[in-house]
């Protein structure tokens, strides 16, 4: 598998979304999860991850469950946007359908900071679909 940078885009420079109104739609159930939307998770610095963490543990379970797979639907189909440090975050999340969404969001991560994560994963996570997600990323972050 050839390896490719990620590097981040703003989709529409004209109208950037700002994340804390990326936040607000995220909370609101009712609110689709458009690819513009989750795009304005791309590229988070650590202040942003910091706000992120704040507002995520307060959604509903299927809410993060479904935000966690669509940003890995994106993930795989978009090299311009990266959510890396999101699904940085969402490793360690109490939920193993988001856990493994997370994990396999990882795919073409070079960090090898994520190796301890994964290693972690792989070997004392409670769900198995979790630990095999942890052992099919691990070599390509290695």
């Amino acid at each position: 598998m050839t390896r490719v940078k990620r590097v981040t885009k703003n989709l529409n420079p004209a109208e950037p979304l700002s994340l804390a109104r990326v936040l607000a739609h995220l909370s609101d159930p009712v609110h689709p999860l458009s690819h513009t939307l989750l795009a304005g998770l791309s590229g988070l610095d650590a202040a942003g991850v910091a706000q992120f963490a704040a507002a995520w543990p307060g959604l509903p379970p299927e809410r993060r469950r479904h935000i966690a797979a669509r940003l890995g639907e994106i993930n795989e189909n978009n090299l311009e946007l990266c959510f890396d440090d999101i699904f940085r975050y969402l490793i360690d999340d109490r939920d193993a359908t988001v856990r493994k969404s997370a994990i396999d969001g990882l795919w073409c991560s070079e960090e090898p900071e994520l190796i301890n994560p994964l290693i972690q994963r792989l070997q004392k996570d409670p769900s198995v679909e979790v630990q095999a997600a942890a052992a099919a990323t691990l070599p390509m972050v290695t």
